[in-house]
């Protein structure tokens, strides 16, 4: 898969050297006429966009390591290279929501309550991820996914703008939503799982995940080049035959709380 193999700056004092994002070549392009060509053929499956949170992509273009010293001992120089990538992302996000989409997802895979710890999740991935929300159109519905174990910054969540909250598969479903009541919990099915366990475990995987109280049924974090279209299926199948199964059972307002 694709990936970064060298930061293009050695520290985020080195702004001047970025060229602001064209949406109209390489891979942002190629992104938003996916969605237009999905947006054509139908409105019957919704069509979620993606962006990278504002920290990962900062320590893309910034060592981590580097970055997070930065963080600490020179705010206001990362704070500029936070708004420049914020700017960017907004722009990116918003030509995908022009495109089509109906949400945009951001992940922030480094920006986490782990790497950070709470003061400086607050200060950063928090702040630059609720500044980029503010920027997409309101219309779209806004998700954040954030990797790994959260218990450190639980009491900082509910504090994000974000309409759906994405977990990993190592958080309690029942549990976060204690900290996030008005949130669309989204999650959590173990991505080296889907790549390869058998159908019928991603069967018992998703009815476990509906029964702790899942939202809406997703991949944990992301979705393996290498996950077989069948156990894709079976994850849709299941979660499908769960809502009708509750539906039948309660009726359907009852089964929109349940599943």
């Amino acid at each position: 898969e694709p990936h970064v193999i060298a930061s293009p700056l050695t520290s985020s004092a080195e702004i001047n050297l970025l060229k602001p994002l064209n949406i109209d070549v390489g891979r942002a392009r190629v992104v938003v006429e996916a969605i237009k060509i999905l947006r054509g053929r139908g409105t019957h499956v919704p069509i979620i966009g993606n962006l990278t949170g504002p920290v990962s992509t900062a320590g893309t273009l910034v060592d981590m390591s580097i970055l997070l010293k930065e963080f600490r001992k020179k705010p206001a120089q990362a704070e500029r290279l936070m708004e420049y990538v914020v700017l960017n992302l907004a722009r990116f996000g918003q030509a995908q929501i022009q495109a089509g989409a109906d949400a945009i997802c951001i992940s922030e895979p480094s920006g986490t309550g782990e790497i950070l710890g709470p003061q400086l999740f607050k200060n950063y991935s928090l702040r630059y991820l609720n500044q980029l929300m503010d920027a997409l159109d309101s219309a779209a519905i806004k998700i954040v996914h954030i990797c790994g174990v959260l218990k450190s910054v639980y009491h900082i969540l509910p504090e994000l703008k974000c309409d759906v909250f994405s977990v990993d598969s190592m958080v309690g479903l029942e549990e976060i939503k204690e900290y996030l009541p008005d949130k669309a919990i989204m999650g959590n099915i173990n991505t080296h799982a889907l790549a390869t366990m058998p159908p019928e475990k991603i069967a018992k995987l998703t009815k476990y995940a509906i029964s702790r109280g899942a939202d809406i049924v997703a991949p944990a974090c992301g979705l393996s080049t290498t996950t077989p279209l069948l156990n894709v299926q079976t994850m849709v199948k299941t979660t499908i035959e769960e809502w009708e199964s509750s539906r039948l059972r309660f009726g359907e307002k009852d089964a929109l709380d349940i599943c």
